[in-house]
Parts: C-alpha cells; structure tokens; sequence
C-alpha cells in the first residue's frame, strides 16, 4: 500500500527591464496529491504577480468577511468555498495542461 503524499511546486515568470529591474509577470502553482490507494489528482493555478495577487486576494476576502452568513469559526474553503481563487482577477485554474500540436 502507498504512503499518501502530496507535492507542490510555484514558477515564477518575469521580464528584465534594464537597469537591474526584474519586473514579474505572472505565477504559476502546481498541486498533486496522492492517497493511499495510488490515486492522484493534479491542477495547475495561474495568477498575477505574487504581490498584487495577495492585494486583491485580502480585499476580497474583507468584503466577504462582512457578508450576514459568516458566522463562528470556519477553514477558508467553508467560509469562501472552494473556488473562491478562481474570483480573484487574473487567475485561472487548468486540471490538465495540453501541449500544442506541431505540424
């Protein structure tokens, strides 16, 4: 019987702007997780640049915070729901990644 396991990678893409400037562009996050059965399940997770993704992730969580059903003490899956990333601009999740077709 297989151990579960989990693996988790981030890859950060920039772009130099001169002068020593690294300007980034986006973020791209990988989740596969395991059980003990052998079965898996992996997805893809592309978002703004780390800084202004977190910005937009805490306003939106404030204006949520403040909605009437709210109430005691909940994981961020409960309180938000699961796909609560995919609201935050400019992110997008992809459970498979399809390579292009060369001709």
């Amino acid at each position: 019987m297989q151990k579960a396991q989990c693996v988790w990678y981030v890859f950060t893409r920039g772009i130099e702007k001169g002068d020593g400037l690294f300007v980034y562009v986006f973020r791209v996050e990988f989740e596969k997780t395991c059980n003990e059965a052998g079965e898996s399940a992996e997805a893809w997770l592309e978002t703004c640049e780390g800084y202004r993704f977190t910005a937009l992730a805490v306003v939106a969580v404030v204006e949520r915070l403040f909605q009437p059903s709210l109430a005691g003490t909940l994981t961020p899956s409960q309180a938000f729901g699961v796909d609560f990333v995919l609201a935050i601009d400019e992110t997008q999740r992809f459970d498979e990644i399809v390579s292009p077709k060369v001709e």
